[in-house]
């Protein structure tokens, strides 16, 4: 900032608030590097991040979030629960049905709540 003629601190450009505040607290740089494009307005962390990270379905055709402890998806998880008693868990894992409406490219980003794009090469 600068004195003006009265000995008074100029306007900054920025106006001061608390939104700005707290941008002047975040480490941006640190942010990118663990996911965040400006450019885009997303935040997509890798996978195996220690405090960001998520697991994905372990079902070979599913790119949703796993949500429970087997590692699987919800709709997967029902689908396992369906299976044949002493079904093996890897190769229900392998022969999932796709998703019917599977045209979303990824799974629902939980902090922005937008489509993440497809992380495994399908």
């Amino acid at each position: 900032m600068s004195l003006g003629d009265a000995g008074r601190a100029a306007p900054s450009i920025e106006p001061s608030g608390p939104t700005t505040e707290l941008r002047r607290l975040i480490d941006w740089a640190v942010l990118a590097r663990l996911g965040l494009d400006p450019d885009m307005e997303r935040f997509a962390p890798d996978a195996a991040d220690p405090i960001f990270g998520f697991t994905e379905c372990h079902a070979a055709l599913c790119d949703q979030l796993a949500r429970t402890s087997l590692g699987l998806c919800w709709r997967c998880d029902q689908l396992w629960r369906k299976a044949e008693r002493g079904a093996d868990f890897e190769r229900f894992c392998e022969t999932v049905p796709e998703r019917v409406r599977h045209c979303r490219g990824g799974a629902l980003c939980r902090v922005c709540r937008t489509r993440l794009p497809a992380t495994r090469g399908r």
